[in-house]
């Protein structure tokens, strides 16, 4: 798996110009750990159901449990939070720092993923899909650290890479919405280092997650 090679030209059309070096920098070097730790790669899902068989089982929308913590929910990703609404009993949390959209049987709260140690150890689930390639590195830390701590049972983390990110319809959503901007994908050694199981998508996404 080789780092692609992005022109300034392209990146500059979804990046400020003073973001670029440090976007090609962080690049190369989540490429490198991706070469480093090639036997992690494996192929990719046809969707995000398939993703949590494989991660925790083939009953695990069946067995659920009490409690469910969706961070970084935003407006997408709905039908994830239907499908774990049927698995898990209240308390259903989704939180954002920004606008959420969220089933109704849900409770949406505005908060930093920073601060969800502040709920205690009271959720069989949590997951932040899609999120962690938009925070700084110390934060995704911080964050798959402290999600570990509030949960009983499992933690999800999915990421998609530079190439997700680049392209019109995801400049219009970064113009609209200033929080979207791509920062990088987590250091996966750092991840193995607090416990989680990591897989290498094809297509060059990070599937991270543990099992207390």
């Amino acid at each position: 798996m080789s780092f692609p090679i992005y022109t300034r030209e392209h990146l500059l059309k979804n990046f400020k110009e003073e973001d670029v070096d440090s976007v090609i920098a962080i690049e190369k070097r989540n490429y490198s750990l991706f070469e480093k730790h090639s036997n992690l790669c494996i192929d990719g899902f046809k969707s995000h159901m398939e993703l949590l068989d494989y991660a925790f089982g083939k009953n695990f929308l069946k067995n659920g449990g009490g409690g469910v913590l969706d961070i970084g929910t935003g407006s997408a990703g709905v039908f994830l939070l239907e499908a774990l609404s049927k698995a898990f009993l209240p308390p259903r949390i989704a939180i954002d720092v920004f606008e959420i959209s969220a089933p109704r049987y849900w409770q949406t709260v505005v908060m930093n993923g920073k601060d969800i140690d502040r709920f205690g150890k009271m959720f069989d689930h949590v997951q932040c899909i899609e999120t962690f390639e938009h925070l700084t590195e110390n934060d995704q830390i911080d964050i798959a650290s402290k999600m570990i701590a509030v949960s009983r049972n499992t933690c999800l983390i999915t990421c998609c890479g530079l190439g997700h990110h680049l392209g019109e319809l995801n400049k219009q959503s970064v113009e609209r919405n200033k929080f979207l901007n791509y920062k990088g994908q987590p250091n996966i050694e750092l991840l193995l280092g607090l416990g989680y199981r990591v897989n290498l998508i094809e297509g060059y996404q990070i599937l991270a997650w543990h099992i207390a």
